[in-house]
């Protein structure tokens, strides 16, 4: 290996932790509005608040700190709110209908997310990938 093409050397311990991928903080939405997207796109199902009868505090926002994805890999996120929920549901949906697929799927949809350069345009991986549902 010459010494232009060298690489700096890099702790692997530094990235053996834990990070959260999530939203953007603008991008915070609700447990209402989470399990109204999921419903949505699986294409069935309701939901009813029960109100507990013993009060503990609750978040009303759904809220992942990503200052160390970002700050140590450098990472984004490149899908919008409704993007990533329908992506997470058919990534359920396939694991129920077909499991034996299940790392051919993930894999493609790492690299459609890879790949992706904006967000909200959703276009069924299942679909492109001829995977039934």
């Amino acid at each position: 290996m010459s010494q232009n093409s060298a690489m700096p050397l890099i702790s692997v311990a530094e990235f053996c932790d834990a990070f959260n991928f999530g939203p953007h903080v603008t991008n915070n939405k609700s447990v209402k509005e989470l399990v109204e997207e999921i419903i949505e796109n699986w294409g069935s199902g309701s939901w009813k608040w029960i109100s507990p009868q013993k009060v503990n505090y609750e978040s009303s926002l759904l809220n992942l700190n990503i200052d160390k994805s970002y700050h140590k890999l450098h990472w984004l996120p490149k899908w919008n709110f409704e993007e990533t929920i329908a992506r997470t549901v058919e990534w359920y949906q396939m694991a129920g209908r077909d499991s034996s697929r299940m790392q051919e799927f993930t894999l493609k949809q790492i690299k459609s997310y890879q790949g992706d350069r904006s967000t909200g345009s959703r276009s069924s991986l299942a679909q492109e990938t001829k995977f039934n549902f």
